[in-house]
């Protein structure tokens, strides 16, 4: 039985129906996603023998190390930013009607890229319940995780997949290429959300921000950003040059997070919670890690539109693990299939998972499904996008 792109039920290896079940069971049972991740893990690990995932733990440990730091540090710089109430003051700025509506999700499309598209969705879905009178539509819901996504998708520091390519050595200008196709889907899925949401409940004008933006902490925020992708460059540098290799970006990323905490204290109680999230999804990389790639479909721009939809349904994290270990592909077009087509249902991204635990209403397939054909036409007009401006195959850099 053909399934995708001349793969047969007969010729699926055993890992990949672990990780297949493993991840059906995550979308079922999202209470228990973090212990069946590492169940799965455990599977694969006794099936695959401890010699190969020790080879394959060697071989990885930078890549590891630097994305556990990267997601248990960045929810404590998002309360940094949080702090600044830079939030607050562009809250009240925004002009009335459908204008600011549409402007809140060009701001989370932005900070996306600066802050990641987990807290860029957060931080919009609370201002939205401020700025909406508490009654927020689910199609404007979706919006603001595509709009997260579609900012995180052309930023290493954006998204945990485009931070996945570029801890990998991919160049973070190639990856920004994606946003070519980023910004029509954005505005593709803006527009009717922002008039549904109008008629629903629309934007009243409030009150003025009095307090102030805080820009120590806002400083704070910027210079531990800046460092992190100055450490990001040396570490490549490091790598070419074949120098000592090591976890640079997450350490420096942490060196910052301390020294900052002198300055400001920081909130760690996110610090648990963000633990738990990291151990389920290193459980699902590394479990990617350990799939065999040589049956898969050849990298290519009908395989990799695919792929977008695929991200969809089984997280788009791991699959993104699978396209590095394979090679091949051109990168910011794998960035943008696999950040925004993760729109396409909640638990097709980190955003759309954070967002349904602020809002569990929309957490169902019938819901959410009933959008799901608007981010398809964004998604493909995206697509459309990159097809006509980047071309396939246009690289700037390769993975080794």
């Amino acid at each position: 039985m053909n399934i995708f792109f001349g793969v047969t039920v007969e010729t699926i290896p055993i890992e990949f129906l672990i990780l297949a079940i493993t991840l059906m069971g995550v979308c079922v049972f999202q209470r228990y996603a973090m212990r069946l991740a590492l169940f799965g893990l455990i599977s694969l690990v006794v099936f695959k023998g401890w010699s190969e995932v020790w080879v394959v733990a060697k071989l990885q440990w930078v890549g590891f190390v630097n994305l556990f730091l990267i997601l248990t540090g960045f929810p404590l710089l998002t309360g940094y930013f949080q702090r600044s109430r830079l939030s607050q003051w562009a809250s009240a700025a925004l002009p009335p009607g459908r204008l600011g509506g549409f402007s809140l999700l060009l701001i989370i499309f932005v900070w996306s890229s600066v802050i990641d598209n987990v807290a860029a969705a957060l931080i919009g879905g609370t201002m939205a319940l401020v700025m909406f009178n508490g009654r927020v539509c689910t199609g404007y819901l979706v919006a603001i995780v595509a709009a997260a996504n579609a900012g995180g998708v052309g930023s290493v520091l954006g998204d945990t997949t485009s931070t996945m390519l570029w801890l990998s050595g991919v160049s973070a200008w190639d990856v920004m290429r994606a946003y070519v196709g980023a910004i029509p889907a954005l505005l593709v899925i803006s527009i009717p959300m922002v008039l549904r949401q109008h008629r629903f409940s629309p934007f009243l004008k409030k009150a003025a921000f009095t307090e102030g933006v805080d820009t120590v902490y806002l400083v704070l925020v910027l210079g531990t950003l800046t460092l992190t992708v100055v450490a990001g460059g040396l570490s490549s540098y490091f790598s070419y040059a074949g120098l000592a290799d090591g976890p640079w970006v997450g350490g420096i990323l942490w060196l910052c997070l301390f020294a900052a905490h002198f300055i400001r204290p920081a909130d760690w109680k996110p610090l648990a919670q963000s633990l738990k999230g990291a151990i389920f999804l290193l459980s699902l990389v590394f479990s990617s890690w350990l799939m065999p790639v040589s049956f898969l479909p050849a990298p290519s721009m009908s395989s990799t539109f695919f792929l977008g939809l695929l991200s969809s349904l089984i997280d788009n994290i791991p699959l993104t693990a699978l396209c590095i270990k394979q090679t091949g592909y051109d990168w910011a077009w794998l960035a943008y299939a696999v950040g925004f087509g993760g729109s396409l249902m909640w638990f097709g991204s980190s955003a759309g998972v954070a967002l349904v635990g602020m809002f569990p209403h929309i957490g169902s397939f019938q819901r959410w499904g009933r959008e799901t054909g608007w981010v398809l036409l964004a998604y493909v007009a995206g697509w459309g996008g990159m097809a006509s401006l980047v071309g396939w195959g246009l690289k700037i850099s390769a993975l080794p």
